[in-house]
């Protein structure tokens, strides 16, 4: 008969799938009547919005939009002009044991993008996409921790404790602001691009609420027209729009950790109607959705051993695979480089870089994390005409990590930028910020069940004392078990006040339980 365990369990969302995946799309388009030929193309900028996230059996599903944003010199025009192409796209990730029930958290990002034209009428735009998705199933992990009343065992207890996500949440919000154009930059008379760039400040639990602050990091090129000369016209300015929200989260412990993933799924942006005089303000509405992640580390016990000195009994063993967090911590890397230029630089409009998902290689004691990097960087020439340059080469950063560790980390361009023209190019310096998160996974054996037969031991044919040497490798369990006794015994029939004072090679006396 099985006998009744007592039990424990614990609900939480265990990892499926963690990967990131390159999509690449291209798209045809033709200028708009209202736009003049293209001369030249001077740089293609893009923003990845992801539209919908859906888990189906043994499948995950993503589409969205890139938004591709053309600049390029026309013919017998003075400035630079643009041309918005929507480029839609979807991606499916096959995932052993994915559900209509799972969970996904998925975020997609630029990798590369460029234009080229077929005629100054035509153009053809690729996109290099980076499409990155989590994938949680619900579990439940139940744990034998004792035995019921009435059934007498000795039982072999260990302190466990485990990492566990245990809510995930989703919400989307709008924000709606204006931007002020300082009075150092002349009027906008058109926006010629946009980046946005998404940081958490701060996250905290209160009761079954997630509060967390942010800030949207918002660059914009614009053409302002009029001016003496064309170094005049091309303007950048830098603004910072501070936020707040409130998630709903169901059964959250106060004490757990969270994390808010923020991404991008819209953007508009335009000079301001009401002031289009003077042109001095820009009205701006962000829609951004917050993906939220609570993780909490639960403590308890498991039966690592069980056995009866005065019945047959029988314990049926299984793995746990058990997480716990090591580390969490955000590393800063400083990157210098320098772009070579075919025209000489007068003047850096604007630079921007884009990040592949990091790669993970081990060397040893450390992890290095490669990712593949593209620079961009538009400019004036010595005969004040817009050009551009770019590079594209690999960032390397590297960690100390156990060799059973497990990292994952998260890469993105932080706010602080620099690039100026040099004797040899254009030299670039930006930070990138690895989001690192550092765990062990244990496999662990615990009781699951107990069986007895109901039949008493035979102890007859036992000698009544023994005296025996602990082993190097035994502890006062292991031999009371082989001689049907208790550690209790033992250790009473040694005068030993506790295990620790079994030292190998003392002679012990082992009663013989009655």
């Amino acid at each position: 008969m099985e006998l009744e365990l007592k039990k424990c369990s614990f609900n939480y969302f265990d990892v499926i799938f963690d990967a990131c995946a390159a999509h690449e799309e291209t798209l045809e388009a033709i200028v708009p009547d209202a736009c003049p030929d293209i001369l030249r193309i001077v740089e293609t900028e893009g923003m990845a919005f992801l539209r919908s996230c859906e888990t189906m059996d043994g499948r995950a599903e993503l589409g969205g939009t890139v938004r591709a944003c053309v600049l390029y010199v026309p013919e017998n025009e003075r400035g630079v002009r643009k041309i918005d192409v929507s480029i839609p796209f979807s991606h499916t990730f096959d995932i052993e044991g994915a559900s209509p029930k799972s969970r996904i958290l998925a975020r997609a990002s630029i990798q590369t993008i460029e234009a080229r034209t077929v005629n100054p009428r035509k153009l053809v735009v690729r996109v290099g996409i980076c499409v990155c998705a989590t994938v949680y199933n619900p579990c439940v992990l139940e744990m034998c921790t004792d035995i019921a009343d009435g059934c007498e065992a000795e039982m072999q207890k260990t302190k466990r404790s485990a990492y566990m996500p245990v809510a995930i949440k989703e919400k989307s919000f709008t924000i709606v602001d204006e931007l002020e154009i300082p009075s150092s930059k002349p009027p906008a008379s058109e926006i010629l691009k946009t980046t946005v760039r998404l940081v958490t400040n701060d996250a905290k639990i209160i009761g079954s609420k997630v509060v967390f602050k942010g800030t949207a990091m918002i660059k914009t090129l614009y053409f302002a027209g009029g001016g003496a000369s064309i170094l005049d016209d091309i303007c950048v300015i830098e603004n910072e729009l501070p936020f707040s929200q409130i998630v709903e989260v169901d059964s959250l412990d106060e004490e757990a950790e969270c994390r808010i993933d923020l991404s991008l799924t819209g953007i508009e942006m335009s000079v301001r109607a009401d002031m289009a005089a003077e042109s001095r303000a820009l009205s701006v509405s962000l829609t951004l959705e917050a993906q939220a992640i609570a993780g909490i580390v639960r403590e308890f016990e498991t039966i690592s051993d069980i056995y009866s000195t005065s019945c047959e009994m029988e314990a049926e063993m299984r793995p746990y695979n058990l997480k716990s967090i090591i580390e969490k911590s955000v590393r800063r890397n400083t990157v210098r480089e320098v772009i070579d230029v075919q025209e000489p630089c007068k003047q850096v409009i604007d630079m921007n870089a884009r990040l592949g998902p990091a790669v993970q290689r081990r060397e040893q004691a450390r992890i290095f994390f490669d990712c593949d990097c593209e620079v961009t960087v538009i400019y004036f020439g010595e005969d004040d005409m817009v050009y551009n340059a770019s590079r594209r080469f690999t960032v390397s950063y590297a960690v100390e990590a156990p060799e059973n560790a497990v990292i994952m980390a998260r890469v993105s361009i932080s706010n602080e930028s620099f690039s100026s023209a040099s004797a040899s190019g254009i030299e670039v310096r930006f930070s990138v910020d690895y989001d690192i998160e550092c765990s062990l996974a244990e496999r662990v054996m615990a009781v699951s069940a107990v069986k007895s037969d109901g039949g008493i031991k035979d102890v007859s044919g036992r000698p009544s004392v023994v005296m025996r040497f602990l082993s190097e490798r035994e502890c006062l369990w292991d031999v009371a078990k082989r001689y049907g006794t208790t550690v209790k015994d033992i250790l009473t029939a040694n005068g030993l006040e506790d295990e620790a004072s079994a030292h190998p090679g003392r002679l012990l006396l082992i009663p013989k339980k009655r």
